[in-house]
């Protein structure tokens, strides 16, 4: 049909409270985004660990989505610096995790088990006990450490390169 595989990622589900196996960094702030220049330091982040262009980040995270009842974006910082993400989306009976990720000069230091501990907390407040999400390669073992497992692969295409 014209299309490539572009790739493969793990959907990862987790029923209940996820593991701990570290203390939380002490460091570490998180804060729910509230403002626009709130939001827009998150998509600064954003763009900057999942290296996506900061204009596909803004057409995807407009100012609208700080209105969305169902999501909740959120900003780790260390010692005042917006170093991580982590974004929440509420649905029927399931909370999807979404965008989290820490800039590389902080990874390994357990900020985004803790990005994790912090939004799945949240989501319990509000009553979801189950969550899901997409793994990205990098990510999959912290969601396993978590207590996440994978329930199916979701592959994604992207349009072959036409010659001319």
């Amino acid at each position: 049909l014209g299309y490539l595989e572009a790739e493969t990622l793990p959907a990862m589900w987790l029923d209940g409270t996820p593991q701990r196996w570290r203390e939380a960094p002490t460091e570490l702030q998180i804060s729910r985004v509230k403002t626009p220049a709130d939001l827009d330091t998150y998509r600064s982040i954003l763009a900057n660990v999942f290296l996506m262009p900061r204009s596909e980040v803004n057409l995807v995270l407009g100012e609208k989505s700080l209105d969305l009842e169902h999501m909740s974006h959120y900003l780790g910082k260390v010692a005042g610096e917006p170093v991580a993400t982590a974004t929440l989306v509420t649905d029927g009976t399931l909370a999807g995790i979404w965008n989290v990720g820490s800039v590389r000069e902080y990874g390994r230091r357990g900020i985004g088990s803790e990005m994790m501990h912090h939004v799945l907390a949240d989501a319990r407040n509000l009553g979801y006990e189950e969550s899901m999400l997409l793994a990205s390669p990098e990510g999959i073992p912290l969601y396993e450490r978590l207590g996440y497992s994978t329930i199916a692969s979701v592959r994604t295409f992207t349009p072959a390169k036409q010659q001319y």
